[in-house]
């Protein structure tokens, strides 16, 4: 029987002050352990974290009680709005209108509030943009909480609709490079399956030229993240669940975690 081998692709994250960094851990990462199964991290992207908002953006922050909605687009964003709150409010607003892209994100979101409007069918923009409460947004202020860079579909569909939409950056994302011991590592591990949860975390992994990664079964979050593997023909499937037990399920490690 082949033993399992996942890789995974989380990024490395870093202050852009340079203090330490304590980062929760990851719970795929964690249930995937439990298993039994091997897994390996190999980081193709770090984020760099603003430890403050962006002087130009900061009125976002003292103002933020005056948005209509407030999208956060992923967990490392979410973590950074928390912060920030911090830094700026002796008390953190009552009644935020917290949207997240994804359950994890909304989770990072908890300390604000326990009521976030996430879309139950997907984790994409396009899921969110689907959304009731965000069809009929004419001069609505709306907040983007997100990364440098990366997709423009949140902010054009909105301000389309009718919005005047803000942004506020948190964070920046470099490409990682990775020593000749390190892909030699890659290549010794040989995974059967690869997570590969961004079009950008994919395009850095096929952009190795691995010929073992494309012999593997990749695992993405939508079509449109896909592309690449169609235009390559390696193997994959979605899933718009990305929690560790549909996880471990669609690995076929359910007997191995005791689920």
């Amino acid at each position: 029987m082949q033993t399992t081998r996942i890789l995974l692709s989380r990024p490395l994250v870093e202050r852009d002050d340079g203090q330490p960094l304590q980062q929760p851990e990851d719970p795929l990462l964690r249930a995937l352990h439990r298993t039994g199964a091997g897994v390996m991290n190999f980081p193709m992207q770090s984020l760099l974290l603003y430890s403050k908002p962006p002087a130009a953006q900061r009125s976002s922050i003292t103002d933020i009680h005056c948005y209509d909605n407030i999208l956060v687009t992923s967990k490392a964003a979410a973590r950074q709005l928390v912060d920030y709150l911090d830094q700026y409010w002796p008390q953190t607003p009552v009644g935020l209108p917290l949207m997240a892209l994804g359950s994890g994100t909304a989770e990072a979101l908890r300390p604000l509030s326990q009521r976030i409007v996430l879309p139950q069918a997907g984790h994409s923009s396009e899921h969110l943009l689907a959304l009731a409460t965000l069809q009929n947004v004419t001069h609505r202020r709306i907040l983007l909480v997100k990364g440098e860079g990366g997709r423009s579909t949140l902010a054009d569909t909105l301000g389309a609709r009718g919005a005047k939409v803000d942004t506020l950056l948190c964070y920046e994302r470099k490409n990682v490079e990775h020593p000749t011991a390190e892909l030699e590592q890659l290549e010794r591990f040989d995974p059967t399956h690869v997570v590969a949860l961004s079009l950008e975390t994919l395009q850095a992994l096929l952009a190795l030229k691995r010929p073992k990664l494309t012999h593997a079964s990749f695992f993405v979050p939508s079509e449109r993240v896909a592309e690449p593997l169609r235009d390559a023909h390696v193997k994959y499937k979605v899933t718009d669940d990305l929690r560790p037990t549909n996880m471990i399920k669609l690995l076929g490690l359910e007997s191995e975690a005791g689920t």
